[in-house]
């Protein structure tokens, strides 16, 4: 409740306040000018009483009549107004006074009283100062009078303020009365009475709020009865649109359901088609790489060679396709693991060479020397975007060079920014044809009658890819001349080393190299990579400024080496060098042809022609090195560098002697994991299956189990869980080696108390870093770290060929320890005793037995990975999983893509190889 809570009240005090401010205004200027008039007065009087006693004081003081002047000073005392006179003479004594105790006294040794009251005048005449006169007043009357004028002010005041109080409260009733009226009012329409009238017949302003109240309440009875109305029917429909909403996302429900059916659909469909087509395409790539090697008319060679090339080009499509699809699906995944950039390096020249070849284009790597040999990060992919980029180039490339750049942007510890770039000297793009670059199936050449095919996938893939590994590629191009693609990713430093490190001798530092190659870029990376191995280099861009550089350098130091390129204007490099052979003014060098149209014909001149050595472009600095230490017939002084994982040979040496137990029921993958942990140096025990490994535990002592985990009798599982409850083996590692790769087939092994994982087929270096992870070397005796002897070569070792068909060599090979004989062997066995095995599962398909045929499928599949049948590998993991959903109706056709790639491989090895194996 406020304290004023009626506006009549309010009305009141505002007109006393208004009043009382003007009233208390009026009254202090009242008093202000009595008090004024009568301190003017006082003054007035003071002035006139000073001058009169001031005449008075002269004439006495002259005449010396001091009683009289004091006679007169009595008389002035009893004016109420004047409280005290003095006077004195020149000398300062008070010769009269109204305080007859002062007389004969020296004025300034008397108190003085009263302040500003005291008026003191000095008398003088021609001769100068004859004396003073001291006078003070007294404000009494003044004061009096002002506290009268002040009173009756007061009085006056309160007065009129209750006058006003009460004129304004009466003002008030009046205005609110009506007012009041109006209130009630409100308060009943408040309450839900909308019948309220107001009757109030004046026409003043308020009779006329009346009437708009009275018109307000009637409109608001319409109002809420339409909006009675209208809620009525917003509830009707809310329950109609619930309805619909409902309805909507059932559908909705039903088409995501859909959707994410068609999405399993296409991957399927995708998968299958991928085994479907790659299957008869891989039959169709060996068979003419077989057809090449035998007797054919030259036209036949060359329809051969074209179909070859179409058949590459079309995997090349499918796996583009496959690759897209993945991504638009969100479905590819990257890795994160240790590799050597040399070695992705090494596969991209290898895929790429042949092409360059034939185009005749040179191909020039350029790598940074700071930068790390290895990385962390996915190999593969990083892989597929150069091979697609440089594969670009190569294609809208007719003369001229590539050249791909590896360079370290900035390092900070362990993560490292590299920016890799494609350039190239072909037709290049105008600004139209980069902005529709990186769409799916557009080609910059996109006209009906365009010189340059494919499908426009390659570089939308590579972005996709480089996107996912926080990068972004840019495209730099001028119509005519030439294109760059780049992109800068970040990575973090890996731990491998190179197989081989690039040891320079005392006696080859500092040596004296000549680079004669027309290709700027290309004296650049030699520059490089020749001063990284200590040789002082020069450079020459043609023949002519190389031979003045060899006839200077003869008169003082000579040059030990000349790299020279092949292929230059005016004079190539063979002229070159029987220039250089003949001129009996230079003190003659070794020579080293390098090239980028490498073939035997080019090699075989090149010993016919008198050059000490052959190089390939792109050169690796190993390559480089092993080249110019044997053309100047030195051994390399190069080492193995520790093991993948990047270890010491030391550290690798301290786990040999280590007793290791095998538990695989598969006789090919025994035997590459028997002869991969043999070569590391490990004592190997075997056993079948999960139950018969508990039997050797429980009576030997092991550092390390490699377990697989589908095996008959008890899988890997099972066993690992038991052998967790065995005494003493809580914590013997036990390492998953499984040809299930998915993430949670590696969860499954660890859930069950297994301490690694590893996938078949077993890579050795990665077999090697877990070896040197998880065998304790404490643990070995010092007696049991024997190296095993090396294989011994019998000089009548088979040779493998060229190619096989559906079989990577270089893949295979090295899942075998890069052992031939071992691979002859495996390869010897595996057409043996598995020619008939899809004919086999189909049996066991067709007497229910799934179990025993998903197991073969799973056996193949690690088996097909060691071999490095890549095609027949996923054919198995095909028929495996469709074996183990139990999809019936899919068996047939899953089976015959296995069979096909089976088939294929098996032709193969017959033709290629024939009785040769036996």
């Amino acid at each position: 409740m406020t304290l004023l809570p009626s506006l009549k009240y309010r009305i009141a005090l505002i007109i006393a306040l208004i009043a009382g401010v003007l009233l208390a205004i009026v009254i202090r200027q009242n008093i202000a000018m009595s008090h004024a008039m009568a301190e003017y007065q006082l003054a007035t009087k003071e002035e006139v009483f000073a001058s009169f006693l001031e005449d008075i004081s002269r004439s006495a003081l002259l005449n010396g009549e001091y009683e009289v002047l004091q006679l007169y000073l009595d008389k002035l005392r009893k004016d109420p107004d004047i409280l005290h006179i003095r006077a004195a003479d020149y000398r300062g004594v008070v010769v009269s006074s109204t305080e007859p105790s002062e007389l004969g006294m020296q004025i300034g040794g008397l108190p003085v009283t009263g302040g500003s009251e005291w008026q003191h005048r000095g008398i003088v005449n021609e001769a100068g100062e004859i004396g003073s006169i001291a006078i003070r007043f007294s404000h009494s009357v003044i004061d009096k009078e002002h506290a009268r004028v002040l009173k009756t002010s007061i009085l006056y005041s309160v007065a009129g303020l209750v006058l006003l109080l009460v004129t304004g409260y009466f003002i008030g009733s009046l205005l609110t009365r009506r007012l009041h009226k109006l209130t009630l009012a409100a308060r009943s329409i408040a309450g839900g009475d909308l019948t309220v009238q107001v009757t109030d017949n004046k026409n003043d302003e308020i009779g006329l709020l009346g009437e708009s109240f009275n018109s307000m309440a009637r409109r608001l009875e319409v109002m809420i009865d339409e909006t009675h109305r209208l809620n009525e029917e917003l509830e009707q429909r809310v329950i109609e649109r619930t309805t619909e909403l409902e309805t909507a996302n059932m559908l909705l429900e039903q088409a995501r359901d859909a959707a994410d059916a068609a999405n399993a659909a296409k991957g399927n469909f995708l998968a299958n088609m991928s085994h479907e087509i790659r299957t008869p395409m891989n039959a169709i790539v060996g068979m003419s790489r077989l057809a090449l090697q035998t007797d054919l008319t030259p036209k036949q060679r060359e329809y051969l060679r074209k179909v070859g090339f179409a058949a590459d080009s079309l995997l090349g499509i499918i796996n583009d396709i496959l690759d897209f699809s993945k991504i638009e699906a969100g479905r590819l995944d990257m890795e994160k693991a240790d590799f050597l950039i040399e070695e992705m390096l090494e596969k991209l020249v290898a895929v790429v060479s042949p092409r360059l070849q034939e185009k005749k284009l040179e191909f020039l790597i350029e790598v940074s020397s700071e930068l790390p040999p290895s990385l962390i990060g996915d190999a593969t992919r990083l892989g597929q975007i150069l091979l697609n980029m440089v594969s670009n180039a190569v294609k809208f490339t007719e003369s001229g060079e590539i050249l791909l750049s590896v360079l370290q942007i900035k390092r900070q510890e362990q993560r490292v920014t590299i920016r890799f770039s494609v350039r190239d000297t072909g037709i290049g793009m105008t600004r139209e044809e980069i902005s529709r670059l990186f769409q799916p199936f557009t080609q910059a050449d996109a006209s009906i009658n365009r010189k340059y095919g494919g499908t426009g996938l390659g570089l939308a893939i590579c972005r996709q890819l480089v996107r996912m590994m926080g990068g972004s590629i840019q495209v730099v191009s001028e119509s005519g001349r030439g294109s760059e693609f780049s992109f800068e990713i970040d990575f973090m430093v890996g731990k491998l080393l190179p197989q081989r490190l690039v040891t320079p001798g005392p006696d080859v530092r500092g040596m004296k190299v000549l680079v004669i190659d027309d290709s700027l870029h290309s004296r650049e990376i030699f520059t490089e990579q020749l001063s990284s191995l200590s040789f002082s280099v020069t450079t020459a861009e043609n023949a002519g400024q190389g031979l003045a550089e060899l006839e200077s350098a003869s008169s003082g130091k000579p040059f030990d080496l000349v790299i020279m390129d092949w292929v230059m204007p005016e004079v190539d490099g063979f002229e070159a060098t029987r220039m250089i052979r003949n001129d009996p003014g230079i003190q003659q060098p070794k020579i080293i042809l390098a090239t980028a149209y490498s073939s035997q014909k080019a090699e075989e001149q090149a010993r016919l022609n008198g050059l000490d050595g052959y190089l390939c472009k792109p050169v690796n600095l190993s390559v480089l090195f092993d080249s110019i230490m044997n053309a100047l017939g030195k051994d390399s002084q190069t080492s193995a560098s520790s093991p993948a994982s990047g270890q010491t040979l030391a550290e690798l040496a301290a786990i040999r002697g280590a007793r290791a137990l095998l538990v695989e029921d598969n006789e090919f993958n025994q035997q590459v994991a028997t002869e991969l942990l043999e070569s590391a140096g490990l004592t190997v025990s075997l056993a079948i299956h999960g139950k018969q490994a508990l039997q050797i535990l429980a009576s030997e002592t092991f550092d390390i189990v490699l377990m697989d985990v589908q095996m008959p009798v008890m899988d890997g599982l099972e066993a690992t869980r038991r052998i967790r409850e065995m005494s003493g083996l809580g914590q013997l590692p036990v390492v998953a080696v499984t040809a299930h790769a998915m993430p949670q087939d590696r969860q499954r092994c660890l859930d069950a108390g297994m301490s690694d994982y590893i996938s078949k087929p077993i890579d050795p270096d990665e077999l090697r870093q877990l070896l040197v992870r998880w065998v304790p070397p404490q643990r070995v005796k010092q007696q049991d770290k024997q190296t095993p002897s090396p294989e011994s070569s019998t000089g009548n070792e088979l040779s493998l060929p060229d190619s096989l068909p559906g079989i990577d060599i270089h893949s295979g090979l090295r899942m075998c320890n890069d052992k031939c004989s071992l691979y002859l062997e495996m390869l010897q066995k595996f057409r043996r005793t598995r020619r008939d095995e899809a004919g086999e599962i189909n049996r066991l398909l067709a007497a229910g037995e799934l179990e025993t045929a998903g197991r073969m499928a799973h056996n193949m599949k690690s088996v097909a990975g060691i071999l490095g049948a890549t095609d027949l590998s996923g054919a198995a993991q095909q028929l495996e999983s469709v074996i183990s959903g139990n999809q019936a109706d899919r068996f047939a056709a899953t089976l015959d893509c296995y069979a096909q790639s089976l088939e294929a491989v098996i032709v193969g090895l017959d033709t290629a190889l024939g009785a040769a194996l036996e």
